[in-house]
């Protein structure tokens, strides 16, 4: 097992070397300064400072980011680097280490269902998808919750198939870290247990119940954050208020939107989104959670009078999380080539190996049901609202798990 581990361990040169040749994905630091603050201020002893901007002040000189806007996990992983008072270029090296984490555990997972080289295939496949390379010049809470779902994953391995206690405790609290760390997966969550515990009341089957265990419990870890956000804001079940202005823009009728984010102040210094212009100057000056409230009725107002629009900017929304693609006013670039390329390798696989799946589903070992829906309800929970391939990042372990075992079961059937 030594050789597959140091070749695996050999890949951390090439994530240092992204990090810091690539450059920044967006050409700035994106959502670093924002979990860096909120890391410095855990280490002070306290989260939230009250932001008095919402979402319809976003990217004005002199703007903060709205409260409430991330969740705790990756400012809590953060925080102990902030009180040590390191400079923000060693702090990005977790980007790197926590990618290479992923891999090696990945391995480690694989391991418990597949001989030594598929696994090890499997983990160089993870450790080489290219378009995790775009996001580690800055710090970016995918790469935690990468490492969160493989960890995840490989106790409901074990969960499942043993039934440890311990095994069940570590699957819901990881579970529970990827919600608090990568807020939409509070929906996923929330999808799981219902699946898994209507599936145990129909089938009364050890590994629903199993699943649906874990599942509870990591909902159930996750109360104090909504219990939290509910007292800020006055809004049950709220993960973040990040949602609102994502759904705003996915909604939007007009021609030239495909359904991707925009700041509000692009919305002012550029015409093709005038016609954007009368809603934020009428709710810019509104407190921050009423900006959401005010985002999310008139995102169900162009949702009803324009279902059409709606579903075309939701499938403009499916490529971009798998290929990077299309943007509004965007034309494809070299850039652009990488991620389609990459995309189309991962889609193809994933065609090959369903229909394989499918096939051999009673002689599959019996968490794959669990990475299956796992994988489906993180794709469709990021549909309604604008979403870009690194929101694939956390998925991507599930679903080269599926290919891996699928192609190992196809080596294994005689012809």
């Amino acid at each position: 097992m030594r050789r597959p581990v140091l070749a695996l361990g050999s890949l951390l040169g090439i994530y240092v070397a992204a990090m810091l040749v690539l450059p920044t994905a967006e050409g700035w630091a994106g959502d670093e300064p924002a979990y860096l603050e909120l890391a410095r201020n855990i280490a002070n002893g306290h989260y939230r400072d009250g932001s008095p901007d919402g979402p319809l002040n976003m990217c004005f000189p002199g703007w903060q980011t709205p409260d409430l806007w991330y969740g705790p996990g990756y400012p809590a992983f953060l925080a102990p680097f902030a009180a040590l008072g390191l400079p923000v270029s060693v702090i990005r090296l977790v980007g790197p280490l926590l990618l290479l984490a992923s891999v090696l555990l990945f391995y480690r997972l694989l391991l418990e269902t597949v001989g030594r080289r598929a696994a090890f295939l499997g983990a160089l496949g993870l450790g080489l998808f290219v378009p995790f390379y775009r996001y580690l010049p800055h710090l970016h809470s995918e790469f935690l919750a990468l490492v969160l779902v493989v960890a995840a994953m490989l106790a409901i391995t074990r969960f499942v198939r043993s039934g440890s206690r311990v095994a069940g405790l570590a699957a819901a609290a990881a579970l529970a870290g990827v919600a608090l760390t990568r807020v939409a997966y509070g929906w996923v969550l929330t999808v799981l247990l219902v699946v898994f515990a209507a599936w145990w009341l129909l089938r009364r089957s050890s590994t629903a119940r199993r699943l649906a265990a874990a599942s509870g419990l990591a909902l159930a870890l996750c109360v104090p954050w909504l219990a939290y956000t509910y007292s800020v804001t006055g809004r049950p079940l709220l993960w973040a208020t990040s949602g609102s202005v994502s759904l705003y823009w996915m909604s939007s009728p007009y021609p030239d939107d495909r359904g991707d984010w925009h700041c509000a102040s692009d919305v002012f210094s550029r015409q093709w989104l005038a016609p954007h212009r009368p809603f934020f100057t009428a709710h810019a000056d509104d407190p921050p959670v009423e900006q959401g409230r005010a985002l999310e009725r008139q995102a169900r107002r162009h949702i009803v009078d324009h279902p059409g629009k709606y579903l075309e900017n939701i499938a403009a929304n499916a490529s971009r999380i798998v290929f990077n693609a299309p943007y509004s006013r965007r034309p494809l670039d070299l850039r652009s080539l990488v991620f389609i390329v990459s995309g189309a390798v991962l889609v193809g696989l994933l065609a090959l190996a369903v229909g394989r799946l499918v096939r051999v589903r009673r002689r599959l070992p019996p968490e794959w049901p669990a990475f299956a829906l796992f994988a489906a309800a993180a794709f469709a929970v990021h549909l309604p609202i604008s979403a870009y391939v690194r929101m694939l990042i956390p998925i991507v372990p599930a679903l080269l798990w599926l290919i891996v075992v699928a192609l190992a079961e196809q080596r294994r059937t005689p012809r």
